[in-house]
């Protein structure tokens, strides 16, 4: 027996047709041959993430990967490196990745990475919670890092250098991802912090955290952080690329509305920080551009500061060439990804 619709009933979509739907109105297109929407996986760096990882997040979490016809999953690795290696062994499509690392990794292995977008100044603070140290009193001092050679340590190396003091006249302290907790509770007096960090450490101590010096005071010109991409993946899925980074565009938009900075807050509590903490150093971190306005993040001056920067280390073997600029980016992405943006404000 045939069925009759009740009039005026409408007619159910599936969630797959919902989301088709939407992705329809919004003037995109799903993949053809699947009829659903492309799916792909982004990788931020550290376990709970850090600050930098919360631009993904909101892309996540407010739905604007959605928006532009994409499913990403955004997924915590250990460090960048990590996530870094996980795109080049196609478990992933993207990742946010340290800079000298990329670079690195395209001049000694040959690996075929690509930035597409990226951040980049570095927040990296050498802190104590004595209101008089300086420069000087920091020496014989221990210091915590993340651990010897990390990430932090390589800043406190590059900070103290502009200092005019060696990494060797300081004890590092290792401490993973437990650097402002042990500042906080009064075991160490001076380390390396990132803004958040020290956003914490005033928090929970009711106590100033004085600044000695920070990154940008010994490198002016720097850049910190790039997505990546396989340049044969980002060839075979140029388009989610395009969306992908279009998404990142309106998440940077949205944290900088100073009416999202409550929801913005909570989603970043996954980094660790408590609301409180989250919402003071996301305004710090908004005031000082950490995440690009509008731009793609990956200009040539930074990006070839960090070169040479790899170079004069030494972390280029002997016979490799530095990678060029245009050899590291890829800067076509961008500029359809903003327009894309702007068309579907």
């Amino acid at each position: 027996m045939k069925r009759n619709r009740s009039v005026g009933m409408p007619r159910m979509l599936s969630p797959i047709g919902a989301a088709s739907a939407l992705v329809v109105a919004l003037g995109f297109s799903v993949t053809p041959s699947l009829g659903q929407t492309p799916k792909m996986s982004m990788g931020i760096p550290a376990i709970p993430p850090v600050f930098v990882g919360v631009q993904e997040m909101v892309a996540e979490k407010q739905g604007f990967f959605a928006k532009y016809g994409i499913d990403v999953k955004v997924r915590n690795f250990a460090n960048g490196s990590e996530a870094s290696r996980a795109v080049v062994a196609g478990n992933i499509d993207a990742s946010l990745s340290p800079t000298p690392l990329v670079i690195n990794q395209i001049s000694n292995a040959g690996i075929g990475l690509v930035g597409i977008y990226g951040t980049e100044k570095p927040d990296y603070y050498l802190a104590s919670t004595d209101p008089n140290a300086n420069c000087k009193s920091v020496v014989g001092q221990p210091v915590g890092v993340d651990t010897p050679g990390g990430a932090l340590s390589i800043a406190l190396k590059n900070m103290l250098a502009g200092c005019g003091i060696s990494i060797n006249q300081v004890q590092q302290v290792a401490l993973s991802a437990n650097v402002p907790t042990a500042v906080a509770a009064g075991q160490l007096k001076y380390a390396v912090l990132h803004l958040d960090g020290i956003m914490a450490v005033q928090d929970q101590t009711g106590k100033s955290v004085k600044i000695i010096t920070d990154y940008q005071a010994a490198k002016p010109v720097y850049h910190n952080m790039v997505v990546v991409a396989m340049r044969k993946t980002l060839a075979a899925k140029r388009d989610q690329y395009v969306r992908l980074v279009a998404a990142l565009i309106s998440a940077e938009r949205y944290m900088r509305d100073p009416a999202n900075r409550s929801t913005v807050a909570k989603i970043a509590t996954a980094t660790g920080r408590s609301e409180k903490e989250a919402a003071l150093a996301l305004e710090k971190y908004i005031d000082m551009g950490f995440w690009p306005h509008d731009s793609n993040g990956i200009t040539k001056a930074n990006i070839e500061a960090v070169a040479r920067d790899q170079v004069k280390a030494g972390n280029i073997r002997p016979g490799k060439i530095v990678a060029p600029y245009d050899r590291v980016v890829d800067l076509t992405i961008f500029p359809e990804a903003l327009a894309l943006v702007n068309k579907n404000r």
